[in-house]
């Protein structure tokens, strides 16, 4: 075979190949395109050094839940549903989530997508990994990093809320596209307190858990999630003191 007929043939294959990863990746954006995604964000695996490094990864998940929550397109699995199942199904704490045990989490909790991750921190930096599993299929139709310093966290979550929002082709009206560019803290130690108190409140710590989100609260004023998630956790905690009473 001539040096012609080879580089030709070679250029055939890489044209067919192009074409197949574009397909795919139509097909992909075609599958969870125009309907309603039912997601669960899953817990943030965490990794590196840095003082309560463990409770920005729940501090993640609630974070990114919230901001979802603003999209119409979007039915987002509760939190603590999520920490159920997982304890439930002893899967604990994964970076990433396959095929088996997506299948496995769908068929539990309906939903139809799981976002998994994680965030580790170097020093001042931060690096954020996410994936996004089909359920029925346990097709990865979406692999993002986003890097920086750590003290700018909300810019790196805000560009992987809206690279998902655009790789699953969501129609975001003007109101929801505000939503979703509102920054619930810029303040990182009152971030990592509001995931110490997510934590603690998991670990049923519920002193300790009110105790930081007060800290977060107080921290930063404009932290709204942070209030709302204390008023919350103060009203189950008053529930179950009423009940410990009889």
């Amino acid at each position: 075979m001539c040096q012609k007929t080879k580089l030709l043939g070679y250029s055939r294959f890489l044209t067919a190949l192009a074409l197949v990863l574009v397909a795919a990746w139509a097909i992909a954006r075609a599958s969870i395109a125009g309907g309603t995604i039912r997601l669960g964000v899953m817990e943030f695996a965490t990794a590196g050094s840095g003082r309560d490094l463990e409770g920005m990864g729940a501090g993640l998940q609630s974070m990114i839940t919230t901001d979802l929550a603003n999209v119409s397109s979007f039915v987002l699995v509760e939190r603590a549903r999520l920490r159920d199942v997982t304890a439930e199904l002893k899967l604990g704490q994964s970076r990433f989530v396959d095929a088996t045990t997506a299948a496995k989490f769908g068929k539990v909790l309906g939903a139809t997508h799981l976002l998994t991750g994680s965030v580790t921190m170097a020093g001042s930096n931060m690096r954020l990994d996410v994936r996004l599993v089909e359920v029925a299929t346990g097709r990865v139709l979406l692999g993002e990093s986003s890097e920086g310093q750590a003290d700018v966290f909300f810019e790196l979550e805000k560009a992987l809320v809206r690279k998902l929002v655009d790789v699953v082709s969501a129609q975001v009206t003007p109101k929801e596209r505000g939503a979703l560019a509102k920054i619930q803290t810029a303040d990182i130690e009152a971030f990592r307190k509001y995931g110490m108190g997510l934590k603690l409140f998991d670990d049923k710590k519920y002193e300790l858990a009110l105790k930081a989100l007060r800290e977060a609260a107080d921290r930063d004023l404009e932290f709204g999630l942070a209030r709302t998630t204390l008023s919350e956790y103060e009203r189950i905690v008053a529930g179950l003191r009423q009940q410990a009473e009889f």
